[in-house]
């Protein structure tokens, strides 16, 4: 998939990159679904690599209060500035409203 995925234009990548956001959020539905069961209000990520911060993306564009935890502040940092980026761009594709970037950057 990787060498694949390396072939790939970039234009395809980026939206390769939307599709696996939709795919996160489709499958974390089920999780959320369950949360809302259970009556979860806040979520949890340790870790702020590439998966805890998809994940934090995921879960805060979803509508929850999401905490993403890592063992520096600068790493966190870096990966809310990455998910404000990723989410910035969606809004230049015209694929989210600025509205739904500023919900989600609250939680």
């Amino acid at each position: 998939i990787i060498k694949k995925y390396l072939h790939i234009e970039k234009k395809k990548k980026k939206d390769l990159r939307f599709k696996l956001y939709q795919h996160i959020e489709y499958n974390l539905n089920s999780i959320f679904n369950n949360a809302i069961k259970n009556n979860i209000k806040i979520i949890g990520v340790i870790g702020s690599g590439t998966m805890g911060s998809g994940i934090t993306a995921a879960c805060a564009f979803c509508g929850y209060k999401t905490i993403l935890y890592d063992i520096r502040k600068d790493i966190v940092d870096k990966a809310v500035s990455g998910i404000i980026k990723g989410l910035n761009k969606l809004v230049e594709k015209g694929k989210i409203t600025e509205a739904k970037v500023s919900e989600t950057i609250k939680k």
